[in-house]
């Protein structure tokens, strides 16, 4: 496969050539504005950044211009979620408390507004600024680090020269792979890479005077990757949380799918939008989660530091029954109703709604457990990610222990609800599908049928006979793991390392 190229839910290929995400750049002194280069992006205090064919203002300084080739996001899948609310798009003019969610336009970040916004308290207004539209055209057809540094710049602008306040929080439920060379910090990297400048620009927004500065909240990532812009030492880089140790025993633990960095953890999988849809697994709801629940305490405690060190999390607090928000294990900010209604049913309650009835489905044997199989994540084998789960084969990947009638070990099945499914990409094909239970795979014995209804969204469910009992033998939750592939003639059971034909994707089964 040409690693330029990555099967996204599009289905379609999206292919990306080195220049398309290719652009000429120079940074100039606060003010150096003529409206003559291609596109100009004040930036506040930091400078007006020029791209494409660069025009120096009459009197500023000519820095050197860059010709590099920045690194890109791909676009998300498509899901067909409803537009629930409309939100702003302009940045506020007034001193009014605010929000950002920046995202792609579509079904991504439709959904990601909306579970941010439902986290956010009344009184404070929601902008939603989208990454890919035509005003940001000039920087390339596919997003990069450059649309991202673009509306970044546009807070700094607003903050610095235009009177605008700081936002609470800013959530961004996207990420790219990591490269070497990504920005740690803003003070030790090279000047001369627009990751550096993004980086900068992020610690320009979170040092405001005082407690002032915005909380930037980013998706850490899926697969065990830590993803950028959530590498960044300033970024809260927010995790899916093991949500069945959360809800059976209170314990706040990382899903095994998440990244072994993180500065938050919230519920990722098996969320409801609507009464009637199920979202995707993924750490960009886990990111919605926590930057609206962080700009809820914000709002009741302007004193709480964005530069504040420790891991965000929601803790329940048992004198009023609520969840409030904790840093580490410090509760700060008020009691939070709406995460609460989420925590019920995550618990169960959306069984009469988003979460499909148990379907009849045959038992499906599984194999004597294996080492995890030796297949690189979506990101490290394309170089390219997508800002949630990159296909969707298990959804809304809930378990339901079955009592089979077997009697003695062995007699309680796993039921595991994939009805609200959508299809593989095109030319993207499952290879096979495991039941990881700690540290085992387990491969599961589907027929070629049931592997064909899998890639397409037609299979309502998964009956695993005696999984139930298995996974009783690990306290962490347990995963729906995939082995997906390009070429029909790849066997992933003997990808190479080096030149792998086949990666996996894991999504965690919620048993409540």
């Amino acid at each position: 496969m040409n690693r330029k190229c990555a099967w996204i839910l599009l289905s379609m290929l999206v292919c990306v050539s080195s220049a398309d995400a290719q652009t000429t750049w120079s940074l100039l002194d606060e003010g150096c504005r003529s409206g003559q280069s291609t596109l100009e992006v004040p930036c506040g205090d930091l400078g007006v950044f020029h791209f494409g064919d660069i025009v120096v203002p009459q009197g500023c300084s000519p820095n050197a211009q860059i010709t590099e080739t920045a690194q890109i996001y791909p676009p998300p899948p498509t899901n067909s979620y409803l537009e629930m609310s409309i939100f702003a798009s302009a940045l506020p003019t007034t001193p009014s408390p605010w929000t950002l969610v920046l995202d792609f336009k579509g079904d991504h970040g439709s959904s990601t507004t909306e579970m941010h916004s439902r986290m956010v308290p009344s009184g404070v207004d929601v902008v939603r600024k989208r990454l890919d539209t035509n005003d940001l055209a000039p920087l390339g057809s596919v997003v990069s680090d450059f649309h991202v540094l673009a509306r970044l710049c546009a807070v700094a602008e607003s903050v610095d020269n235009r009177a605008g306040t700081y936002p609470l929080a800013i959530n961004m439920s996207f990420g790219r792979a990591s490269i070497a060379g990504d920005p740690v910090s803003g003070q030790t990297c090279a000047v001369d890479s627009i990751a550096c400048h993004l980086t900068r620009v992020i610690e320009h927004l979170t040092d405001g005077p005082g407690s002032s500065g915005a909380v930037v909240v980013a998706a850490a990532g899926n697969q065990r990757d830590l993803l950028f812009p959530a590498s960044i030492d300033m970024v809260v880089a927010a995790s899916m949380v093991d949500t069945t140790r959360m809800i059976r025993d209170g314990l706040m633990r990382p899903a095994w799918e998440s990244p072994a960095s993180y500065d938050a953890l919230f519920p990722g999988n098996s969320l409801c939008l609507d009464d009637a849809t199920a979202l995707a697994s993924g750490s960009s709801y886990s990111t919605s989660l926590a930057s609206g629940m962080i700009a809820h305490a914000r709002h009741h405690d302007p004193a709480i530091d964005p530069a504040s060190v420790g891991r965000w999390r929601p803790l329940h607090w048992a004198p009023h029954n609520c969840y409030r928000l904790g840093l580490d294990w410090s509760l700060v900010g008020p009691c939070h109703p709406e995460f609460g209604e989420i925590m019920e049913g995550l618990a169960g309650g959306y069984s009469d709604t988003c979460w499909a009835s148990s379907f009849f489905s045959p038992g499906t044997e599984y194999a004597p457990p294996q080492n995890q199989p030796d297949l690189p994540g979506w990101a490290a084998w394309t170089k390219l990610v997508g800002p949630t789960p990159e296909a969707d084969p298990c959804l809304p990947c809930t378990g339901d222990e079955q009592d089979n009638g077997g009697g003695g070990p062995w007699s309680t099945d796993l039921f595991v609800d994939t009805s609200q499914s959508s299809r593989l990409p095109t030319g993207t094909l499952l290879d096979s599908a495991y039941l990881r239970v700690g540290n085992n795979f387990h491969r599961l014995m589907l027929s070629p049928q049931q592997i064909a209804d899998l890639e397409q969204g037609n299979l309502a469910g998964i009956t695993i006979t005696g999984g139930g009992d298995l996974i009783q033998l690990s306290p962490t939750q347990p995963s729906m793991f995939f082995a997906l592939k390009t070429d029909p003639a790849a066997d992933c059971s003997v990808s190479d390392p080096d030149d792998p034909v086949c990666f996996f994707l894991s999504q965690p089964i919620l048993v409540p």
